[in-house]
């Protein structure tokens, strides 16, 4: 998967729609009332188009992914910007390999590239501190449709946000909030035009 991302890197942020999703999901983050804004770990943040519309909200802001040419594109944007508290840190696969302490975490349309679930959220439960939250901006649940070019997908067609939720509290965490808050429009395999709704997820660290 970090493939097609490296492949993608150099013209992620060209598109007006990853631009509107991302300052729309920093908005939604800024209203979550969140108990500790200290440091945030923005996984799967790519080339920090998130992070950087959260700069001012945290005190540090640390960017994770697979991806390594979207990282490099994010150190870019962060060195030109001149941002002293965005940094990146690439991993092999998944969250356990990162270590340290976080107020918060934040995974926008991440999560359903994530093949085990259950794995991610123990480990945001582990580097969490003691008044951590973790927001999710993802899919609702789909026919396949979204991924349907990417012969290369192994992932989930969205979630059903009552399963997901069942899964959060197994892993130590409270439900807070649910918000359909975006809307993607995109082609499927028959040529038309769908509309596949996000939500926008608050979970608290019990």
């Amino acid at each position: 998967m970090s493939e097609y991302f490296d492949r993608m890197a150099s013209t992620w942020d060209q598109d007006p729609m990853k631009i509107e999703r991302s300052e729309l999901t920093a908005e939604y983050c800024k209203r979550a009332s969140l108990k500790d804004t200290g440091h945030l770990l923005d996984f799967g943040g790519g080339t920090g188009l998130l992070s950087v519309c959260l700069r001012d909200v945290f005190d540090r802001i640390t960017i994770v992914d697979t991806s390594s040419e979207m990282l490099r594109v994010a150190q870019e944007k962060i060195k030109e910007a001149q941002i002293p508290n965005i940094s990146t840190q690439r991993i092999e696969q998944d969250l356990s390999e990162v270590v340290g302490s976080y107020s918060a975490i934040i995974a926008l349309m991440t999560l359903h590239h994530i093949p085990d679930l259950d794995l991610f959220l123990n480990s945001a439960a582990k580097v969490l501190g003691s008044n951590g939250s973790l927001m999710i901006a993802d899919l609702y649940k789909e026919d396949g449709s979204f991924h349907h070019n990417d012969r290369d997908f192994t992932g989930h067609n969205g979630f059903e946000v009552e399963a997901l939720s069942a899964k959060l509290n197994r892993a130590g965490f409270k439900v807070v909030q649910v918000t359909d808050y975006y809307q993607i429009r995109r082609k499927i395999k028959s040529g038309e035009e769908r509309t596949f709704p996000l939500f926008f997820l608050v979970a608290e660290k019990l």
